[in-house]
């Protein structure tokens, strides 16, 4: 979460394209870190990331060499992290997940997107 936090105030980011992150990771305001997935010994059923330190040295350096880039993922990152993060954008994505899950999960998803359409009608009267 503090990479989102930092993000959505502007900040720029170098994180593992792995897991969680890759819900929110975009090479448009941040920079997705290459890793390898390994099991955890002793769980051979268990993956765990590693991040690739050849891809993190080539990321920071580029960051280091190209500050006004950085300061235009960062003002992305500023106004598409707090929309991806409201709750009607993690409610909707919940449900499309429910969706793919069980087929009881897409007339939840329709109706969710019915009243959303309804709603945003309703703030244009």
């Amino acid at each position: 979460m503090p990479a989102l936090e930092f993000m959505a105030t502007g900040g720029t980011v170098i994180a593992t394209d792995w897991g969680g992150h890759q819900e929110w990771l975009n090479k448009e305001y941040s920079y997705p870190l290459n890793c390898v997935e390994v099991p955890q010994q002793g769980f051979p059923d268990c993956m765990s990331s590693r991040a690739d330190v050849d891809h993190l040295k080539e990321l920071m350096l580029h960051c280091v060499n190209n500050r006004a880039e950085i300061r235009r993922k960062g003002e992305i990152a500023a106004q598409v992290i707090p929309l991806m993060c409201s709750w009607p954008a993690v409610i909707e994505r919940l449900f499309r997940k429910l969706a793919i899950a069980d087929p009881r999960g897409q007339r939840l998803l329709d109706m969710l997107m019915s009243s959303a359409s309804e709603s945003a009608a309703n703030a244009w009267r």
